[in-house]
């Protein structure tokens, strides 16, 4: 306990430092990038000294600005960070939050058009200062950091020979789920998990790893029901294929190129842990190449619901984006199910099987009928075992959402449905069959009960990039079931959720029911903490990556141009003029932008020429180095930002009685998977 209470106590004083630090600035991160030659932003915003240093850097020294001072040398010791010294005599301050409260304690006018020209407090003088200060308030200068090998320390490790099969995803998403699959298991293991519930499950991706790779029982909940469909018949093609694919990495790792296995060949495979025999296709083609290793069947079964998603999913705007950059392959498959072999040899399908698998009531199979029909059965049969442990469903998940409960009744209605069904939960919490959403035997349909359905089933919650509100409501939840025993979660879309103490400029066309996701922990809502919405937009930024990017360049000039000519030439701009997003990428050139916006914004554009455009290109153009200065200098306290969301998470379950051990991790590398920080805790 003792230990605990320090850890808290660590927690609560770096809070303290780095709010200390950013809330002189929070006018600099929270200023909207379009009003930057509007408002000024240059010169009101930066002092005389920081605009010199800034203009004088080269376009070289502005790419390398986010990797200086990464190493802290010489740190200042603290007064703060003595024994003696007692967070809860602390007060948070903010010149600029104070003067956007009212009578709520809600600071609701902090994107007003006045508050929006507030110059920051600039308490340093220098560059080389800021940057020490943003870096010693980041995460990884920090000592709350725990490692992976911290945890692997106590934990049963894997199989030496175990293989990591990527099922079809992009880099960014096969490293996140091989780090996080791996760490979920061994979790698993050691706390002795029945279940794991993936909160946001998306299309799959990481409840089929660890279903399929793992042996895991995995409930995928989403709130979409498309999302869901994907992840069914991700794991519908998966289990048909995944006996090839673990055979093909197994002879991959060992410089074996993938082709027909002799006997000898095939009992090594099985020592290896490739469950099942590997039988192989006389029309199989011997190639290293992993792509030509998967049949063509397969990539048609990919094409054929690629065009039924395409469809499906025109004008959702509610995707993530890095669900966006996959290639497809994980969502673009075709649903298969399994028939009894006595129903399909009788002739004998129900109309309801149909769609599953076609067979006319009045045909008579021939012998070699009969035998193709024996094999495809055996194949599905296969199939619905492997799918055995992998149950997606839809339900929109909130605080008072009991998750026993939806654990419960999706795994004991699967398992009352041995055949094509589905489990969906609607919003009202009750369970009901939609036969599109899900496929798949869940439970052994010899045994009366699954061992998962026990009453005091030992429950895992993790998410994988949980966005928005489930980010903060994944931790309340964790606290308030009493089944939930272990927690693994890594968050994203901080700018999505919503303040407390901070209005969002979007509010009127936001679900402000929801429970608010900043402050969490009683420590900064004692203190009405702050931050507000542009901030945490800015820390979702990929800080690393723009590190790695050869030049800086100030994309969004094109939109704040056109706020000008909007301010020009009609006398006013409006805060909510929206849909302009991307439209600069769809235009050739300024002259097409500014029609097309207009066009777009129900505007007349008669006065409108090429020749008035390019005297405004003209006349701007030194604004875009100083753009692209000015959001580099903003992107270096982007860390600081994110620090403030994380460790207030981890504050409020160190503040939770129930929770016997928390820690924070940097599970994936940050330039691959940006938002890197793992939660992991255990209760009591």
């Amino acid at each position: 306990m003792d230990d605990k209470v320090d850890r808290l106590r660590s927690v609560q004083i770096k809070l303290m430092e780095i709010l200390d630090f950013l809330s002189n600035y929070l006018p600099l991160v929270n200023c909207h990038s379009n009003d930057f030659i509007l408002n000024n932003h240059w010169d009101k915003f930066l002092t005389e000294p920081i605009r010199k240093e800034l203009d004088s850097l080269s376009a070289c020294d502005l790419v390398s600005l986010l990797n200086q001072t990464k190493t802290i040398e010489n740190k200042r010791p603290d007064k703060k960070l003595t024994k003696e010294f007692d967070p809860s005599l602390w007060k948070f301050k903010c010149d600029c939050l104070e003067k956007a409260s009212n009578s709520t304690d809600r600071r609701g006018d902090i994107y007003s058009s006045e508050m929006q020209t507030i110059p920051p407090n600039w308490v340093h003088e220098n560059l080389q200062s800021l940057l020490q200060d943003a870096q010693r308030c980041s995460l990884q200068n920090s000592d709350i950091l725990s490692s992976v090998e911290d945890l692997d320390s106590d934990m049963k490790t894997l199989p030496q020979d175990r293989v990591f099969i990527s099922t079809f995803m992009n880099h960014k998403k096969t490293h996140e789920v091989e780090v996080m699959g791996e760490l979920c298991y061994k979790l698993s293991r050691k706390h002795d998990i029945d279940v794991v519930v993936d909160l946001g499950s998306g299309k799959g991706y990481l409840s089929t790893h660890l279903a399929f790779q793992h042996k895991l029982s995995v409930i995928g909940v989403d709130a979409q029901t498309i999302n869901t469909k994907g992840a069914s018949k991700r794991a519908d093609i998966l289990s048909r294929q995944w006996e090839g694919l673990t055979r093909n990495e197994i002879l991959r790792a060992q410089n074996t190129i993938p082709g027909k296995l002799g006997k000898k060949k095939k009992k090594e495979l099985k020592k290896v842990g490739c469950a099942g025999g590997f039988e192989q296709k006389e029309d199989n083609k011997k190639s290293s190449d992993v792509i030509s290793d998967i049949p063509d069947d397969l990539f048609n079964d990919f094409s054929n619901f690629f065009e039924e998603q395409k469809k499906s999913e025109n004008g959702n705007t509610n995707s993530e984006k890095d669900e966006r950059l996959d290639l497809n392959l994980s969502s673009q498959i075709q649903e298969t199910s399994c028939i009894p072999t006595k129903k399909i040899l009788s002739g004998q399908v129900e109309a309801n099987d149909s769609d599953v698998v076609k067979v006319k009531e009045e045909s008579k199979f021939g012998s070699s009928d009969r035998a193709s029909v024996e094999r495809t059965v055996k194949k599905n049969t296969k199939s619905s075992a492997l799918k055995a442990n992998h149950f997606p469903i839809t339900t929109y998940i909130n605080i008072d959402s009991d998750l026993s409960e939806i654990v419960r009744e999706a795994l004991t209605l699967k398992s009352s449905q041995p055949e094509t069904g589905s489990t969906s939960v609607e919003n009202t919490g009750e369970m009901s069959t939609e036969p599109t959403v899900t496929a798949g035997l869940p439970v052994d349909s010899g045994s009366t009960e699954s061992s998962a359905i026990k009453e005091k089933s030992r429950l895992m919650l993790t998410g994988l990039h949980t966005c928005g509100a489930l980010g903060s409501n994944i931790l309340r939840l964790f606290v308030n079931s009493p089944n939930v025993k272990v927690l693994c979660n890594v968050a994203c879309c901080y700018h999505l959720m919503s303040e407390k103490f901070v209005a969002s400029p979007f509010e009127d066309k936001e679900d402000v029911s929801e429970e608010a996701g900043f402050p969490l922990s009683e420590f900064l809502q004692r203190n009405t903490v702050g931050i507000g919405r542009q901030a945490r937009n800015l820390a979702s930024q990929s800080v690393n990556r723009r590190a790695q990017d050869t030049e800086v360049l100030a994309k969004q000039f094109p939109r704040m141009l056109l706020q000008v000519i909007l301010r020009d030439q009609l006398g006013y701009v409006r805060s909510d003029w929206k849909g302009l997003r991307k439209l600069d990428q769809k235009s050739q050139g300024m002259f097409d932008y500014v029609t097309r916006a207009f066009r777009k914004l129900g505007l007349p554009s008669d006065g409108i020429t090429e020749e008035l455009i390019d005297s405004y290109c003209q006349k701007y153009e030194d604004q875009k180095k100083k753009f692209a200065a000015f959001f580099q200098l903003k992107t270096v306290l982007a860390p600081c930002i994110e620090a403030v969301v994380v460790l207030d998470r981890l504050c409020f379950l160190l503040e939770q009685e129930c929770v016997q051990d928390v820690k924070l991790i940097q599970l994936f590398d940050p330039v691959t998977s940006p938002r890197c920080y793992g939660i992991v805790s255990v209760k009591k």
